[in-house]
């Protein structure tokens, strides 16, 4: 956790090191505000598959919320769909 023992003059050191930081970064962190304060994009592994959010981690949240809705509405429309077809088999 790079946050847990830094007094405010240190993480805005740190928050200001990164932000200036020309490549990219790994972070894990599970502190939600020093994430929305510092990410442009997330990329999550799920599946199998990688996701990318652009923006930050309360936009990532929302946005992966409405994806598995959308993942779960195409699954039950297509649960529908093939038990309609096994009637007329």
């Amino acid at each position: 956790e790079p946050t847990n023992h830094l007094d405010l003059e240190s993480l805005v050191w740190f928050q200001e090191y990164l932000r200036n930081y020309p490549g990219a970064i790994l972070m894990i962190s599970h502190d939600r505000e020093f994430l929305n304060q510092l990410v442009g994009s997330i990329v999550e592994i799920s599946q199998a598959k990688l996701h990318r959010y652009r923006g930050n981690y309360d936009k990532y949240v929302v946005e992966k919320a409405a994806r598995e809705e959308q993942h779960l509405a195409a699954y039950k429309n297509q649960q529908k769909e093939i038990a309609s077809l096994q009637q007329f088999a």
